[in-house]
């Protein structure tokens, strides 16, 4: 049952379809409605889907691989905006336009999906509706464009405004045609004319919404105009035909969201339903002058695909990836967990270490608990069979974490896998039952271990003990039960004994407690954690009388009580209490006073605090994993200098370099060439972020590379480096040159260098402090996240003011200089390649009209000079076998056009698209020998 809202001066239709009638692309046929005038901005049609088979994306020779055909099954109805949202509206709603060509009733465009999204929440409240969108904070740019909404979520079953679907917006588009356009084939480009503006009729400008004929379901703009946002992460389609597809779970590689519909810049074929994309990926936090939105709503349970295809459904995850960090120092970290649904707890899985963490699910066919982290991070086991079960037919599982799609390996009859690592081997523990402790059977029962593979099973001798099932975790030479008992194994004598009995435990004389939730400390200590079931009258240790699992309790090998934290203020108790693998943290789930377990805590037993990490309906058994290389500098990062570069390009750049560091798999080094002409944003074939900077030396750089990139860049795996032939022959330090100069005496790179870079590890806080600091450099919000310069205003072509003077005196072989600087290149070639690190030099394009003269660029040398140079350094490919050159100068010959050319010597926006799509085929293939 929908809302009933207000449609401002809308005419509503009411659109009724046919039975399916064979195999075709919708199986449906829209009832003829004749349409009367243009409907406004806010109005809505009802696409009474219900029962709809679709076609979504297509086979057409036009079409591209990404859009290769799936299909989905309507079970719900739902309202789509008969126009794209207009600037007027959208100012209504947000109070701001971001947009670049300004007209109230032009599309609203240059908007992030993040702004989309606070612009359908505010549609919502002024309407009366359940806001569909949930978050704790908003990340804004100095123009109040929306960066990123912290801790996002969204629930489908709610009925207020949101994104359409990809495959509500494509059933909505294509209007009951099953063609590749709702009105036929590319070549109906007279009848496109009709439908769409795009480059054959627009003028490359947007026009005001509606202004053209609407498709046969009373949409308009459906095609062409702006390129709107939709609500998924852009993925495959599913194998299998899938109820209410709501897109991919997570994305799988790029985290980017499917543009739909063309817009007036681009050619007829984008104008395709089944399009995706644009010129580049579209991250939720990326914005363009021809990308808009229209809103949708409808209620239904959405169902998503995993990276196998196959279909989930699973509550949406709310993740506060920034108290992790905070707390942590260090985003390097995993969680694993059940998101239970429909009374089944789905294996599911977050990699914090990811540029946008999301929730990712691993269906499995039997039933899913106690799942527990490898050491190294790589695996998770689990059983099949939950604590306190009598089954004697538990099976062990293990699994690849990864997000694409993995094999489960079935490792046999099995309890309660836990790990333990001795000096280089991990092994692996569990028990044949999970059986209650005060059970007799449970004496019967054995432990086993064995050492781990790499390859996902268990090899060696196994190791046996008889004295019962001990199945809570190893820690030095004990192994631990809970439930009901706290037994101790001391695998040294084979003796077992209760642990927290009276009077340790604070309580009366005779007093065994009933303890559950057991976990053993991953340091060797023997220490263990574990829950109780209270005490009514005032415990001795606690200080006070506490209720069932109110407080966590910590105790050394002896059973001695050495902390106690309690549940959070306004729960009841803790349940699902882990250790992590690093023995300062642990995870917990407190009790919802409605009895529900929404919330996974991050517990710091230094201090006893603890803080939310993620939320959704039901979550139970959560494990958590922290890089094991992840060291602490003591003491709390500075708030005043912390990622505070202040001056030019790495004043933005830099904080987020901090941010991605641990994913990046791609820097690009240089000057502004660099700085400004590579859009790491756009590259597929890897993560990479931009650190260049105008006026970079090569000794600049070498220290960016040996103090930052090396040091902080786990995943390394290319480096491009621009190279300026004339400045080879320049001082080494040159102060009048290098902005470099004056960010060394910056508070943030003072506080790195007095702290020798981090190489020890950050301090806790500090990424909190850098994320902090994004929002304050207001001039620098032409950059994205990914130090991709995705706005500039220099767009004179190659013949401005080109330059004929700058010859730098004694630019010759004679000139000591140039072995100086040709050997720290040689230096930074050498160590990058020795380490498997592959390196791309790239000389950038500049003017043509340097063909016709004596220098080969505006910073010379001669022409002679410049071929000796460029021939020594392309030499150097036979001795580092990573490295290559790409020459797109091309001695002035190049096909970078004059509307490519910011200036004399730099790229604008558009030859940085087309130079940066020829770097990521160049990364493709190096990466690829």
């Amino acid at each position: 049952m929908h809302s009933r809202i207000s449609l401002l001066g809308s005419l509503v239709c009411l659109v009724s379809f046919c039975a399916l009638l064979g195999c075709r692309d919708v199986s449906t046929s829209p009832t003829p409605t004749s349409f009367v005038g243009i409907l406004p901005s806010g109005s809505a049609r009802l696409i009474a889907a219900k029962g709809t088979l679709l076609r979504l994306g297509s086979d057409d020779l036009q079409a591209a691989g990404e859009e290769r055909p799936g299909w989905t099954r309507f079970a719900h109805d739902f309202w789509m905006d008969t126009v794209e949202v207009t600037q007027k509206e959208f100012a209504s709603l947000l109070g701001r336009n971001p947009s670049l060509a300004k007209g109230e009733n032009l599309p609203v465009t240059n908007n992030t999906w993040f702004d989309a999204v606070l612009a359908a929440n505010a549609r919502s409240k002024r309407d009366g509706l359940d806001t569909v969108y949930q978050y704790s904070s908003a990340t804004l740019g100095s123009d109040g464009v929306a960066l990123d909404l912290v801790g996002l979520s969204f629930n489908m079953d709610r009925g207020g405004w949101r994104l359409p679907t990809e495959a509500e917006w494509e059933l909505a588009a294509r209007a009951g045609s099953d063609s590749p356009f709702s009105w036929g084939s590319i070549s109906d480009s007279a009848k496109a004319r009709h439908y769409a503006w795009y480059q054959a009729n627009s003028g490359s400008a947007l026009h005001p919404v509606g202004s053209l004929e609407a498709n046969a379901w009373g949409l308009h703009d459906m095609a062409g105009n702006a390129m709107e946002w939709v609500q998924d992460w852009k993925g495959p389609f599913p194998k299998d035909t899938l109820t209410d597809y709501a897109g991919p779970e997570a994305p799988i590689d790029i985290p980017e969201i499917p543009l739909k519909g063309g817009a007036a810049t681009y050619s007829i074929e984008r104008l395709r339903p089944s399009s995706r994309t644009a010129t580049y990926a579209a991250y939720r936090s990326s914005h363009a002058e021809y990308v808009g939105f229209r809103l949708a709503r409808g209620q239904f349970d959405p169902m998503f695909s995993n990276a196998a295809g196959a279909g989930v459904q699973t509550p949406s995850v709310t993740i506060q990836a920034s108290n992790l960090s905070h707390a942590l120092g260090s985003r390097n970290a995993k969680l694993v967990f059940l998101n239970r649904a429909s009374g089944k707890g789905i294996l599911s899985w977050i990699n914090f270490d990811e540029s946008t963490p999301v929730a990712r699910s691993i269906p499995d066919p039997d039933p899913v608990f106690h799942p527990e982290i490898s050491p190294d991070g790589k695996w998770v086991v689990w059983c099949t069979v939950m604590e306190g079960s009598n089954s004697t037919s538990s099976k062990l599982k293990a699994r690849r974490l990864m997000a694409k799609e993995t094999t489960t390996f079935d490792l046999g009859i099995g309890a309660i896998p836990r790990w333990w690592v001795d000096g280089a081997d991990t092994f692996l523990i569990w028990t044949n039952t999970a059986i209650d402790n005060t059970n007799a059977a449970w004496k019967k029962d054995r432990t086993y271990m064995r050492r781990w593979s790499s390859t996902g099973t268990t090899i060696g001798a196994v190791q046996e003990w008889n004295a019962g099932g001990f199945h809570d975790g190893r820690s030095g030479p004990f192994i631990y039960a809970g439930y009901r008992r706290l037994k101790q194994l001391d695998t040294r004598s084979n003796s077992v004994r209760t642990l927290f009995a009276a009077p340790a435990n604070g309580k009366s004389q005779g007093d065994t407690s009933q303890v559950c939730n057991v976990s053993s400390a991953p340091d060797g200590s023997g220490r263990v954690m574990f829950l109780d079931f209270g005490s009514s009258a005032k415990s001795t240790v606690v200080g006070r009388p506490y209720g069932i699992h109110e407080i966590a309790f910590l105790a050394d090998s002896s059973g001695n009580i050495e902390r106690t934290i309690p549940a959070p203020e306004g729960k009841f108790q803790w349940d699902h209490l882990e250790w992590s693998n690093d023995p300062r943290w642990a995870t917990a789930v407190p009790l919802e006073p409605n009895g529900a377990y929404k919330e996974i805590h991050l517990l710091d037993l230094a201090s006893g605090k603890s803080s939310l990490i993620a939320s959704s309906d039901e979550l139970w058994m959560p494990k958590l994993w922290v890089a094991s290389s992840q060291k602490k500098t003591p003491g709390w990062a500075d708030p005043d200098s912390s990622a505070n570069y202040q001056l030019g390009e790495f004043a933005i750049r830099g904080p987020y370099f901090w941010l991605r560091a641990d994913h990046l798999e791609a820097v690009f080094l240089g000057s502004s060439h660099m700085a400004g002409g590579a859009l790491a944003g756009s590259m597929r074939s890897v993560v990479g972020h931009n650190l260049a900077f105008s006026g970079s030396g090569l000794s600049d750089q070498r220290e960016i590379l040996n103090n930052y990139v090396l040091e902080h860049v786990p995943n390394l795996k290319v480096v491009a480096i621009a190279l300026m032939v004339g400045w080879l022959y320049e001082p080494i330090e040159n102060a009048d040159r290098s902005p470099w100069y004056f960010w060394k005496r910056t508070p943030g790179y003072i506080y790195d260098q007095n702290h020798d870079f981090w190489k020890t590890g950050l301090p806790p806080g500090f990424l909190g402090e850098a994320s902090r600091r994004i929002p304050q450099i207001a001039q620098y919000d032409e950059f994205d996240s990914t130090g991709s310069q995705i706005k500039r205003d220099i767009d004179l072509g190659w013949s401005s003011s080109l330059s004929t003077t700058a010859i730098i005196p004694k630019q010759d072989s004679a000139n000591p200089l140039l072995e100086q600087n040709l050997s720290i290149l040689e230096s930074m070639v050498s160590r990058l390649t020795s380490s498997g690190i592959k390196v791309v030099l790239v000389q950038f394009p500049e003017s043509p009209q340097y063909a016709q003269l004596e220098i080969a660029g505006r910073y010379g040398p001669t022409w002679p000079e410049y071929h000796r140079i460029l021939a020594r350094i392309k030499s150097w490919e036979a001795h580092y076998p990573g490295m290559v050159l790409m020459d797109e100068h091309k001695d002035g010959h190049h096909d970078y056009a004059d509307n490519e050319a910011g200036n004399t010597d730099h790229l604008n926006l558009s030859g940085a698209i087309k130079f940066s799509g020829r770097l990521d085929s160049v990364f493709k293939s190096i990466l690829s020998r």
